[in-house]
């Protein structure tokens, strides 16, 4: 059975910005009903320490809050190959995107997992320890969309 694993990718103390780890925290009230093949993790704001889960993965769902010019609240949903991404110099080795950690595992691995990403518009990126109403009521529909791609991807194997 392919390995799925949803990553949560935020900065708590920034308010919208930890809309992924929320999402997570979410989702980990309900682990004991968890597909055997779902993996969840907080990857908070470092992906380094977390390429081994990255690598270990067939099928990464990511939640994070992505910049589209939309309305705060704007739910996207992408695979990282639908973006035209400009890579970023390395200026920090604890500090890096979901596409430069793929492109990481991919030269550790010769594999990269199917990526899809989940991003909502975010509202207020100030410093903050709460999402604004907005994004708050955005996570049960991100839930259900993740759970609509875990369960697609069991039905397709």
């Amino acid at each position: 059975m392919r390995k799925i694993l949803v990553l949560g990718i935020g900065n708590l103390v920034q308010s919208d910005d930890g809309f992924g780890v929320h999402v997570i925290r979410e989702l980990l009230k309900e682990k004991d009903i968890l597909p055997p093949h779902v993996e969840l993790l907080d990857a908070g704001t470092s992906l380094t320490s977390r390429l081994g889960d990255l690598a270990e993965a067939d099928k990464i769902i990511c939640v994070d809050v992505a910049d589209g010019g939309e309305a705060p609240g704007t739910v996207y949903r992408f695979r990282p190959e639908d973006i035209v991404y400009q890579k970023s110099k390395f200026h920090h080795a604890h500090k890096i995107s979901l596409f430069d950690a793929l492109d990481m595992v991919q030269c550790m691995t010769q594999k990269r997992p199917e990526t899809v990403i989940i991003a909502v518009q975010p509202e207020d990126i100030q410093w903050g320890t709460s999402l604004s109403p907005t994004l708050q009521g955005r996570i049960p529909t991100v839930v259900e969309m993740i759970r609509r791609e875990w369960e697609g991807d069991y039905k397709r194997q």
